[in-house]
């Protein structure tokens, strides 16, 4: 099994969450917001802060994902949001 951690800062463009597919047939994403105050926004390339999956601050999302997904992150304020990401893969 594959597993990699990385701190994400994401901002008012979208950042994906994981990196590029290395031969891994799929697997989760564990996302963490650790930002104070601004939600850390969720959802697909095109993602934005009203179109997303809000998390608030310390609120932990686990995310089952196939080979070739990608998941996206946006700030839902104004500044940087730093998003904890954990990924295990298959």
């Amino acid at each position: 099994m594959a597993v990699s951690a990385a701190q994400v800062t994401v901002g008012a463009t979208p950042v994906a969450l994981q990196p590029a597919e290395s031969g891994v047939a799929g697997g989760r994403l564990y996302v963490k917001n650790s930002h104070a105050s601004d939600d850390l926004v969720l959802g697909p390339a095109d993602v934005t802060p009203s179109s997303g999956f809000a998390l608030g601050f310390g609120e932990t999302l686990e995310i089952p994902y196939s080979f070739g997904e990608r998941i996206y992150g946006v700030s839902g304020g104004e500044g940087d949001v730093v998003a904890h990401v954990l990924r295990l893969g298959e």
